[in-house]
């Protein structure tokens, strides 16, 4: 009887040590989640920056490229206006690459932010603490 007592012991021992290790696992899982879906919410945000500057620099350069146009001059650019309109389409250039490259950053950003946060919120689970309630709407 008491060699059972010692092999239920054991067994027990080992099941809690087992259990530590695996929320030990999930609450690294979670803080990894976490990380990650910042991560990407970052990503998604920087996207839509480079969406909206991008627009603005690109009609800015579209602006200041029509300032230097005149429909009467024989070549289209009024006179000394050769400058201006180069730097315009330059400026409109960069304002249509920044839009370009904000279009897949967004779109990358946003679906890996939603797969992590739904690896995130969970509606329970156990920490070192205790046991944590995560509110997921």
């Amino acid at each position: 009887m008491r060699n059972f007592l010692k092999a239920m012991a054991a067994v027990v021992v080992l099941c809690a040590s087992s259990f530590a290790q695996e929320v030990n696992l999930e609450v690294q899982s979670q803080e990894n989640a976490k990380f990650q879906y910042e991560r990407y919410n970052k990503m998604k945000k920087i996207g839509t920056g480079l969406i909206i500057g991008g627009l603005v620099v690109s009609i800015t350069g579209s602006v200041v490229m029509t300032g230097a146009i005149d429909i009467y001059s024989p070549n289209g650019i009024r006179k000394g206006g050769e400058g201006q309109y180069a730097t315009g389409l330059i400026v409109s250039f960069l304002g249509s690459g920044a839009f370009t490259a904000g279009i897949p950053i967004r779109i990358v950003g946003r679906v890996k932010a939603k797969e992590y946060k739904n690896d995130m919120l969970t509606d329970l689970y156990l920490s070192p603490n205790g046991v944590k309630l995560v509110w997921s709407f």
